[in-house]
């Protein structure tokens, strides 16, 4: 079976960079955004789904999306919510099968279904023609922080890529 591995951004950067964890090819970045579940706003959310993970998605590859949180017990919201959620919607589009999750109301995903806009639902439907698989194989895993500030996160990013192209080259 195949597996991808996905390091949602700017905090899962936070937990590579504080435990000096070294980057392989295997992982690929993605930036899944909390504030879009936060806020409700699930046509975004859908809408700006990195094609790269719907792709594999579609072919029946393990995906996995690592992501950090600085609340209790690491349990992002990406992680809590948006893969349940992601599972359900594309599942109904690609398979026509409803299968709710556990503490998500069927009510909640019918609303989110309803509120995606057609282009939106348009571009999760294009990837049924690459259908390899008979189920949306998701996952994701918790990474812990400690509180601190998103600038400095990137900042120490920077120096942290600049210096490995310096010794790349």
């Amino acid at each position: 079976m195949s597996k991808r591995i996905y390091l949602n951004l700017t905090a899962g950067l936070e937990f590579i960079l504080r435990n000096k964890i070294e980057l392989t090819s295997e992982v690929v970045f993605v930036r899944l955004r909390s504030s879009h579940i936060e806020q409700k706003a699930w046509n975004k959310f859908f809408y700006t789904f990195p094609d790269d993970l719907l792709l594999h998605l579609a072919l029946g590859y393990e995906c996995v999306i690592l992501d950090a949180s600085a609340n209790r017990g690491g349990r992002s919201k990406i992680i809590r919510i948006g893969i349940p959620v992601t599972k359900y919607i594309l599942s109904r589009i690609w398979f026509g099968k409803e299968a709710v999750p556990k503490r998500i109301g069927k009510d909640y995903l019918e609303r989110i279904y309803r509120m995606l806009r057609k282009d939106t639902k348009a571009k999760l439907k294009y990837y049924r023609s690459f259908l390899m698989t008979d189920e949306v194989k998701l996952t994701g895993k918790a990474l812990q922080l400690e509180k601190e500030d998103t600038n400095e996160i990137i900042v120490r990013f920077l120096e942290f890529f600049n210096l490995f192209r310096k010794w790349k080259s």
